[in-house]
């Protein structure tokens, strides 16, 4: 078996401590400067477990936050301060009736 450009810019080896180092598979493309399609192919072929998103409630700080910022505007801020993509920011207010 030959291996990819993909495999030799990337080892397993620093593609197993990405994945262990990172929370998320877009931070793990972000580290090693590939693509998610790149990052699945290793995921397949190192036979290494790429992190999984899970689902994390909100906490009252974070409900805070959103109903203080969001009527504001300012849903990129939240999305950045709680560490969730602006969707689930902006799917959450909409849940809670909130409008900007």
């Amino acid at each position: 078996m030959t291996k990819t450009d993909l495999q030799l810019r990337v080892s397993k080896a620093q593609f197993a401590k990405a994945c262990r180092e990172n929370k998320t598979i877009k931070a793990v493309c972000r580290a090693l400067s590939i693509s998610s399609t790149g990052a699945y192919r290793l995921e397949r072929v190192y036979q290494v477990d790429l992190p999984r998103n899970k689902w994390a409630r909100w906490s009252e700080d974070e409900l805070k936050l959103l109903k203080k910022l969001f009527p504001e505007g300012k849903a990129r801020e939240v999305a950045n301060l709680t560490e969730r993509p602006l969707a689930a920011v902006r799917q959450k207010a909409y849940d809670m009736g909130m409008r900007t």
